[in-house]
């Protein structure tokens, strides 16, 4: 009698806990987008696939919003505490080629493959994070109050503006010709090979790969190295 108990008491915790993890489990389907913005201190991991969809995984999976808006994906929480401790995690399968890429309130995307295309938009802003490896001619990077940047992989023009605190470590990512403008405090670490066009007022450059060519306005205690 005690055995059959005992494994009616298991079944049942058994049979919650798999109640418990389908509650915090939420699969979505979306249509056809080519940006991404997203929100409220969700982590974002971007998967190349032949369908569009977001699996949603933590305690407020419910609450992911999402919305297309001329061509870009919007993901966000519809209420609650946007800085809360655990964020709810996102996987995001896509098959087409982005655009555009932008990262707010705290917000983390990030993905294991590497975008191979022609060019592409990065924005990160408000303490959010991006972290990608790409292969492109043309990158137009912006990153402030607070947000983070890391780039690897190999870029033929890389126009970059950091200001407010804003960082991108790009040491990994080899340019053929990089522009930067940085105001109002933040750093950026770069690699070039031919031509380095740089405006510094008031933040911090670190050059890597010696370029053959460097224009350099400095101002208002703006600091440039070279490695």
């Amino acid at each position: 009698m005690k055995t059959r108990q005992l494994l009616f008491y298991l079944s049942v915790i058994i049979i919650n806990s798999g109640f418990c993890q389908d509650k915090s489990r939420r699969v979505l389907t979306t249509g056809s987008f080519t940006g991404i913005k997203t929100y409220s201190n969700i982590e974002v991991n971007l998967i190349s696939s032949d369908v569009n969809k977001i699996i949603a995984t933590g305690p407020d999976s419910d609450l992911i919003v999402v919305s297309i808006k001329d061509g870009n994906l919007k993901i966000r929480r519809s209420r609650g505490d946007i800085f809360n401790q655990e964020p709810t995690k996102i996987d995001l399968y896509f098959n087409n080629n982005l655009n555009s890429i932008s990262a707010y309130q705290g917000s983390t995307i990030k993905s294991s493959l590497r975008l191979d295309q022609t060019k592409l938009i990065l924005v990160s802003l408000s303490n959010s994070k991006i972290d990608l490896k790409v292969q492109l001619q043309r990158l137009d990077t912006q990153v402030g109050l607070g947000g983070k940047i890391y780039l690897s992989g190999e870029v033929v023009n890389h126009e970059l503006n950091y200001h407010s605190g804003g960082i991108c470590e790009a040491e990994s990512l080899k340019t053929d010709q990089t522009k930067i403008k940085g105001i109002l405090g933040g750093y950026a670490y770069i690699h070039v090979k031919n031509l380095l066009d740089a405006n510094i007022l008031s933040g911090v450059l670190r050059v890597f790969g010696r370029p053959n060519k460097t224009i350099i306005n400095n101002k208002l205690g703006g600091k440039i190295y070279s490695d």
